[in-house]
């Protein structure tokens, strides 16, 4: 929905604790745990289980480059 540009990540936040009672929005917990530590979580999933719903999204993965690159 973010990359298509149909929401916003706040948007998607507030629609899960609205709509589904979430204390907080997925993008909130990225937020709070890193993108980086996100991704590795995932894509170590997806490789352990072979299952490719766990395969991390693409802006997922450029929000960890960025995230990386911002840290040197």
């Amino acid at each position: 929905m973010i990359e298509e540009g149909t929401a916003t990540a706040d948007d998607v936040d507030v629609a899960l604790r609205l709509a589904m009672n979430h204390p907080r929005g997925p993008f909130e917990t990225l937020r709070a745990a890193g993108a980086g530590t996100v991704y590795e979580a995932l894509r170590s999933m997806a490789d352990a289980f072979g299952d490719p719903r766990y395969r991390p999204a693409q802006l997922l993965r450029r929000q960890a480059i960025g995230e990386a690159r911002a840290a040197r």
